[in-house]
């Protein structure tokens, strides 16, 4: 956070959201896109923009699809993201077939715009 000069009071903390309610981030980042995250389009994220994708979760007993997971870039075109069960990172081009069925969109924070 330091190299992209953001320090930890300038992120919004998901405070109560765990770590198996990924739809509840979603939701925090689509209430706060134009507000701490502004839309980047494809082919302009920059390391430490926030890439937002659509995964399965469980709602009521019922398996769903919704925004609910987040990567971040580390160089343009190359996110870094965490799988439920993996024991490790996962890095991926934003053209991974993986990831292209999943995306959703890219957001700066909007102390680096």
């Amino acid at each position: 956070m330091e190299k992209a000069g953001l320090s930890d009071k300038d992120l919004p903390l998901y405070v109560g959201i765990g770590s198996f309610e990924g739809k509840k981030v979603g939701e925090e980042v689509q209430r706060n896109i134009g507000k701490i995250w502004m839309p980047i389009q494809r082919g302009l994220e920059r390391p430490f923009d926030a890439v937002l994708m659509k995964g399965e979760y469980i709602h009521n007993g019922v398996w769903k699809r919704g925004e609910i997971h987040i990567g971040t870039i580390v160089r343009p075109g190359l996110l870094v993201h965490i799988e439920n069960g993996m024991l490790g990172a996962v890095c991926l081009s934003l053209s991974h077939p993986e990831i292209e069925q999943r995306f959703v969109g890219i957001y700066r924070h909007w102390k680096l715009t």
